[in-house]
């Protein structure tokens, strides 16, 4: 996914964030923290991607501090992560529109209307390209993850 975060009076960040690339222990935390800001005990962290995609404001938060955290090397705390509404923008990334293409194109339960207009729709996303797995950032050095 690509976040863009621009707070007031900064030059925006951008980062590609991809969740499969990292461990499983980052991902359980991902997981916990997204849990706790939102109730949801069974939350996974594919939900947590697709609810930040989606708009969620507890996945975007937990998202952007995943980002922050790992630029800031473990020194952020998703407590001080608090942006205003409009300073953060969370969309699939290329590769992630590419990827549910794919699966839509070749799903048989989809009658070929439904797969059209699914398909239209995930092309109107038009997501610029991936930034080979790696958080640009204006500001700082590539972050991975």
């Amino acid at each position: 996914m690509l976040i863009t975060y621009s707070p007031e009076g900064a030059p925006p960040e951008m980062f590609d964030c991809d969740f499969r690339k990292i461990s499983l222990s980052r991902a359980t935390m991902l997981e916990s923290r997204y849990q706790k800001l939102t109730g949801n005990t069974t939350a996974t962290l594919e939900e947590l991607r697709m609810s930040a995609i989606q708009g969620g404001s507890a996945a975007t938060r937990v998202a952007l501090w995943h980002v922050l955290d790992l630029q800031h090397m473990g020194k952020v705390r998703i407590e001080d992560v608090d942006p205003l509404v409009g300073e953060v923008e969370v969309k699939a990334s290329k590769a992630e529109i590419d990827q549910l293409r794919d699966a839509i194109a070749k799903n048989t339960g989809l009658s070929d209307s439904q797969r059209e207009m699914i398909l239209a729709g995930l092309d109107a996303m038009s997501a610029p390209e991936d930034t080979s797995g790696k958080a640009a950032s204006t500001t700082s050095e590539a972050v991975t993850g």
